[in-house]
């Protein structure tokens, strides 16, 4: 995902395909879990939606069979993700709400999983209309960031901040 982020979409394809190898021959269902969650992110910021969600649709069963905290999170936060920006909000809500509590049971991850959870929870409130929900999500966001000392990730919530603000006509609180 860091990889795609950066723009480096090839090179995100390349270790997805090398992650799959290695599962494939270890026998390995949590890395197949991750490395098609991370196909499907690809596909979904190459604009694949449809086929985004196939492949994760494909792919549930066995991230349910892993029971695997880093997995199910990862797969709940795209999918999530993924039905947000195809307009299906209550089932984006269900799955972020999920990879919240999947990043939970990530003990020396919890807050750096939490923070992409909640940014893309507040989102789902924005598109669903739900101006205080997504305000309390950001402000939850903002602490985690600030902890973490993600600027970028607080610029993002600023923005949205200000998105949500003035989607309810409060435009000096937008600033």
């Amino acid at each position: 995902n860091q990889l795609m982020e950066a723009g480096q979409i090839d090179e995100a394809q390349a270790a997805a395909d090398r992650l799959m190898a290695l599962s494939d021959n270890a026998n390995d269902d949590i890395g197949r879990v991750i490395a098609h969650t991370a196909n499907a992110h690809r596909l979904g910021v190459q604009g694949q939606h449809s086929e985004s969600l196939r492949l994760l649709e494909r792919i549930e069963p066995v991230a349910l069979r892993t029971n695997d905290a880093e997995a199910l999170w990862m797969f709940h936060l795209v999918r999530g993700h993924l039905q947000n920006t195809t307009g299906q909000f209550e089932p984006a809500l269900g799955n972020m709400l999920k990879s919240l509590d999947f990043a939970r049971q990530r003990p020396r991850q919890t807050e750096a999983s939490r923070l992409p959870s909640l940014v893309n929870l507040g989102l789902i409130y924005m598109s669903m209309k739900n101006g205080d929900m997504s305000l309390k999500t950001i402000e939850d966001a903002q602490v985690i960031a600030r902890q973490l000392g993600a600027t970028q990730v607080l610029g993002t919530l600023h923005l949205n901040r200000g998105n949500v603000e003035a989607g309810r006509g409060s435009a000096a609180a937008a600033r």
